[in-house]
């Protein structure tokens, strides 16, 4: 297979998940994006927020630990008994803090310049470099991408969320608008369980047929 002609599939397949959209539709993808990571890491926020109060109470314990072996209410046996018990568990505590990963900084930011990079991932790839062009391909497509050369078939394993997930969200408004969706509440994308106020209200309103 040619490399300029693998270049041409590559621009195809990549063009797919470019947005033309407005300033407007970006402000409501950054809101269903936040929405949606929140959702995804939930359960990861509550065990960070269980496992850093339980190490702080372990840190309070040692600190009364000290204070009463420094007031001589505890021999020196039981208090290093006590204070290695104490900090193995803590040890262990903080390896599972670690085990959650870490909390994304400046993430509305992030969702941002992903969603500008995804607005003009054809410019960005023509004006680029060969080191930059490997960036931006390991970044839309982080898993590679493989041609078939018995089928003729180019194909990637898998897509960035941030670009897949916007472009199909992209797609339902696009469909909204040519009056083939009625309801918001209808797309799987959108909907919001019930209980939780929805990072994108604003959805139901952009998203209603007049």
């Amino acid at each position: 297979k040619r490399a300029d002609s693998l270049h041409k599939e590559f621009i195809s397949m990549m063009s797919g998940y470019e947005l033309n959209i407005s300033e407007e539709v970006k402000h409501l993808l950054v809101k269903q994006m936040l929405f949606t990571y929140q959702q995804h890491t939930k359960q990861n926020e509550e065990d960070r927020g269980q496992l850093t109060s339980q190490i702080n109470e372990l840190t309070k314990k040692l600190n009364r630990l000290e204070e009463r072996y420094v007031n001589e209410e505890m021999d020196r046996d039981m208090f290093y008994r006590y204070k290695d018990k104490f900090i193995a568990e803590r040890k262990e505590l903080e390896q599972s803090l670690t085990n959650t990963g870490n909390k994304v900084s400046n993430l509305e930011g992030n969702m941002k310049k992903a969603l500008d990079i995804g607005s003009k991932l054809n410019a960005i790839w023509t004006s680029s470099d060969y080191h930059q062009k490997q960036i931006l391909q390991n970044m839309v497509f982080p898993e590679g991408f493989t041609y078939n050369r018995n089928n003729d078939i180019c194909r990637t394993v898998g897509v960035n969320k941030i670009f897949s997930r916007s472009a199909a969200w992209v797609h339902v408004l696009a469909e909204n608008e040519n009056g083939n969706i009625t309801d918001c509440s209808n797309i799987p994308a959108f909907v919001v369980r019930a209980g939780v106020e929805p990072a994108t209200h604003g959805f139901s309103v952009h998203c209603s047929t007049n």
